[in-house]
């Protein structure tokens, strides 16, 4: 994500920007961006949505934060997650003296929006309300152009091998022209071969998530699998939810959006 892209920084008081790609050359960048950036820095408490990402864990060390509150980071917290120990991964934990357990283990709070259906969090569980954060003033135009549409959330699914780049498009613009739908939203990390026959909503653009657009504004969402359809249906139960399945998915990772949407369309 640039760093003109980055949501809400006339919220803060300060933004540091780290510069970090998954590279190990670009890793090591990274850290050394950390040391010079933060050496003035003390916390107690450290707020953050990944605490498996290694940037994130090399962060909390420099900043020797003795407490670390944890905020929903999407599908990770409702089904049988486990860090995965990625062999590049391993071997930088193991350089800088790091462990997904020890950052576990300081965690006290896990904010969520449905604490009762959540399977992955530390700490003691506690309920997001998200309306505490929300300026309903904000947006108001966007607001107006997303009332009673359609939307497609985009998702890199040619990352992981569900389909690749070419398939994904054939999909999703079959898909939209036969559901009707409005606008296509692109995934912050998407490809730029995405090639998708429909008028864009960039929210990166627009430095706010369709969450913080669901609070007061009714809207159909359509998925291959996104977290956005619960999240806003979860804010405003008037959101209406479909989920398009893909044949690939499992139904483990699939099971808490299953659950609140309003119909499942399998592929």
């Amino acid at each position: 994500m640039s760093s003109g892209s980055f949501p809400c920084q006339n919220k803060f008081d300060k933004v540091i920007k780290i510069y970090y790609r998954k590279n190990f050359l670009f890793f090591f960048f990274a850290w050394l961006q950390v040391l010079w950036k933060l050496k003035k820095h003390h916390v107690e408490k450290v707020l953050l949505s990944n605490p498996i990402l290694v940037i994130n864990q090399l962060i909390i060390s420099k900043l020797k934060a003795n407490k670390i509150i944890f905020l929903e980071d999407g599908l990770m917290n409702y089904f049988p997650f486990s860090p995965p120990r990625y062999k590049v991964k391993t071997f930088v934990q193991k350089i800088f003296c790091l462990e997904d357990d020890e950052i576990f283990n300081r965690i006290e709070y896990t904010y969520l929006l449905k604490p009762d259906e959540a399977v992955f969090y530390k700490g003691t569980p506690r309920k997001l309300h998200l309306n505490e954060f929300i300026d309903e003033q904000s947006h108001r135009s966007l607001r107006g152009q997303l009332k009673d549409k359609a939307v497609f959330a985009g998702q890199p699914l040619y990352n992981i091998g569900i389909f690749s780049i070419e398939e994904y498009n054939e999909a999703v613009n079959k898909l939209i022209q036969k559901y009707n739908i409005d606008y296509y939203i692109p995934h912050p990390f998407s490809s730029e071969k995405e090639k998708i026959d429909c008028p864009y909503l960039d929210l990166n653009k627009e430095k706010v998530t369709l969450e913080v657009l669901a609070y007061d504004c009714n809207f159909t969402v359509y998925s291959f699998g996104s977290s956005i359809s619960y999240t806003t249906k979860l804010i405003n139960p008037c959101i209406k939810s479909i989920l398009f399945k893909p044949r690939q998915w499992s139904n483990r990772v699939l099971d808490m959006i299953t659950r609140h949407c309003d119909q499942v369309i399998s592929l």
